[in-house]
């Protein structure tokens, strides 16, 4: 027998008793049946990781326009213990939005990797 064109592992499936081209097809065949399966989570994890960072973004936004109401309301510079609390609101959300964000972008790009 001549092996001249094959991979190395088209010659150990020489053996068997179906041609290379049949083992090709019910590979690709079973693949496309297993993808689905392995793909299910992965938008979900891929929008966890987006809305997180938004919402987080989100809370920013709000924090800042909270942190400028207590600047423009009061005298020269208004409530310090407002605008503290409203600046920590800032951080928070930012923060807590990263924590979440963060971790899920990477597990989402270890295991679409890995599909």
């Amino acid at each position: 027998m001549y092996f001249g064109g094959l991979s190395v592992k088209e010659k150990a499936l020489v053996g068997c008793e179906f041609a290379i081209s049949e083992i090709r097809e019910g590979v690709t065949n079973e693949a496309t049946l297993q993808l689905p399966k392995m793909e299910r989570f992965l938008t979900t994890l891929g929008t966890i990781a987006n809305v997180s960072t938004l919402l987080g973004l989100l809370g920013t936004v709000t924090g800042n326009i909270e942190a400028f109401g207590v600047l423009g309301s009061g005298a020269s510079m208004g409530d310090p213990a407002l605008l503290a609390g409203a600046i920590a609101e800032a951080l928070v959300t930012t923060a807590a939005g990263l924590v979440v964000s963060i971790p899920s972008i990477i597990f989402h790009n270890f295991f679409a990797s890995k599909v």
